[in-house]
């Protein structure tokens, strides 16, 4: 079974082409609906993160503060590390199982969504990388409508993830999405017969 990592930078389109697969019966996992669940009150991450940042870093309903936590990340090198050392094993050890009962159940191949695959070097994790690629004015735009934040915060955000050249050069496939739903649909159909080998 292939194991494929669909990346690209923030903004970019990933989880349109994750729901295009899905649309296809490929089995789908996404490392953000992963780290959001181990963030969770009772999960072990939720804990180290508490103790790393205090309980200034939890909502008025004693959940993480995913906002706050987000500007911490982005403004503070040394919070991103400690982060990223709490929550990236967690994840790729989620993910490595899920591949795991892929391939029991004979799947041709399935797709693990991972944002910061490049940034964390996880391309050894994965038969396949795919990238969603856009011009940078989609992205400031999509994620400014998306999460209600400024193009100051978003700039900042694509400055802390790898560029395009490095994405690339570590990409079994591109999809450019500057174009329609229905443009994006299509590649992610040819990528779909491509990795099943048709």
């Amino acid at each position: 079974m292939l194991r494929v990592g669909l990346t690209g930078g923030i903004g970019s389109g990933k989880s349109l082409v994750a729901k295009s697969f899905r649309g296809m019966q490929v089995p789908v996992i996404e490392a953000d609906n992963l780290s959001k669940n181990l963030t969770m009150p009772g999960n072990i991450a939720f804990e180290e993160i508490k103790e790393q940042f205090g309980h200034g870093i939890l909502s008025s309903s004693g959940e993480i503060n995913r906002e706050k936590l987000r500007q911490e990340i982005f403004t503070n090198e040394d919070s991103k590390k400690a982060v990223e050392l709490i929550l990236h094993p967690k994840i790729i050890k989620k993910i490595r199982l899920w591949f795991e009962e892929q391939k029991r159940l004979n799947q041709q191949y399935a797709v693990a969504v991972v944002p910061l695959l490049v940034e964390a070097n996880l391309q050894a994790e994965f038969d396949k990388i795919i990238t969603v690629e856009c011009k940078e004015k989609y992205q400031i735009q999509r994620v400014i409508n998306r999460d209600n934040c400024t193009e100051t915060d978003v700039k900042k955000i694509i400055g802390s993830q790898a560029n395009r050249k490095d994405r690339i050069k570590f990409s079994d496939n591109v999809i450019e999405n500057n174009d329609s739903i229905e443009y994006l649909n299509r590649e992610t159909e040819k990528l779909n017969k491509i990795l099943l080998g048709e």
